[in-house]
């Protein structure tokens, strides 16, 4: 996985450290919860597409999408 840093929007990081204050371990945790999302989404689009399910895959890739959005990755 590539660095975090080197993808995201550095506009939307900086908001996002604005929302957390004097409160060091936010970014953090945001980002260490979005690379475990990052890697169970990948993982059930890859299974998605090994069973030919296409609802899951939607569903996964959509989730994938949204952490993303909200990360400005």
């Amino acid at each position: 996985m590539p660095n975090l840093w080197t993808i995201l929007n550095k506009e939307k990081i900086d908001a996002l450290r604005e929302l957390a204050g004097e409160d060091d371990s936010f970014l953090a945790t945001l980002l260490d919860d979005y690379r475990a999302t990052v890697e169970t989404n990948l993982r059930r689009i890859r299974e998605a597409i090994a069973s030919q399910n296409a609802v899951l895959r939607q569903l996964a890739a959509h989730t994938l999408k949204g952490s993303s959005q909200n990360l400005g990755a």
